[in-house]
């Protein structure tokens, strides 16, 4: 099945640290006994790269788990089924927690291998991004999974505009990785720009504050050709009801008015 690593439970879990790989295809896990590692394959899909934009958006990565956070109940047990389809390494489980001290729904999911892989300094997550999105298929899925965290979509009303006008939108601290998008992007003729997000930093998702740590920047798709362009592109991707519903009005130039 699409996106599936392989089943590595004959490997004593202890006495070994599991590290992941991209690999084009499925592969069985490596033992490496004198370095007490085994190296899990993740085969590249748009479903992995849907879970990587996502948990790059409003997530987190430690050492051995990926944690998402959102106010949409429906979101979070969507990405827990997709997380469940990953990877049979050890066959580790999605938890979905409910609303507590964090004011929003979140998904702890235990994968060292993946965790490894994905995780670290900005530099890392850019050569993660940038192998990840190199296909058109992987950029849509990926770019989908930032845009139900961190993304928007809005139109403003203007009388000098018989539609409005429109700004669909994604915000991250990531810059570098915010550049690499935004050049496979233009790229397929969807032009985006590129600014500081207004300050201060503290910023509404979904109905939740947050109170960002680091500079965000913000790639903007103000014009209706690059908005419109933007939503038709992910939106077979994009999970969050509310926000199919917000790029549906988008790419159809349909209402006026915040939404």
């Amino acid at each position: 099945m699409e996106g599936f690593a392989a089943l590595d439970l004959g490997i004593p879990r202890t006495r070994y640290t599991r590290h992941g790989i991209f690999s084009l295809r499925p592969l069985p896990p490596k033992a490496d006994r004198r370095r007490k590692q085994v190296l899990i394959a993740f085969p590249m899909s748009p479903r992995l790269a849907y879970l990587i934009g996502s948990v790059y958006g409003d997530g987190s990565v430690s050492r051995r788990r990926l944690t998402y956070f959102n106010l949409d109940k429906d979101w979070i047990e969507a990405v827990a089924q997709e997380l469940s389809h990953l990877t049979m390494s050890g066959n580790p489980k999605a938890q979905v927690l409910p609303m507590g001290w964090r004011g929003c729904y979140s998904i702890e999911y235990c994968n060292a291998a993946l965790a490894r892989l994905i995780g670290g300094s900005t530099r890392t997550r850019v050569k993660v991004v940038d192998r990840l999105t190199r296909k058109e298929p992987m950029l849509r899925a990926f770019v989908a999974g930032l845009f139900d965290t961190e993304g928007s979509a809005t139109l403003y009303n203007n009388k000098g505009h018989k539609h409005g006008i429109p700004e669909v939108s994604i915000a991250n601290s990531n810059r570098p990785m915010l550049e690499v998008l935004q050049g496979r992007l233009n790229e397929l003729g969807i032009r985006g720009g590129l600014t500081v997000a207004a300050w201060p930093r503290t910023t509404i998702i979904e109905g939740r504050v947050v109170n960002w740590k680091k500079t965000v920047y913000r790639l903007r798709f103000s014009g209706w050709k690059s908005a419109v362009g933007f939503g038709n592109f992910i939106l077979p991707w994009v999970k969050s009801q509310p926000k199919v519903v917000r790029l549906r009005q988008v790419v159809s130039r349909g209402g006026v008015g915040e939404i």
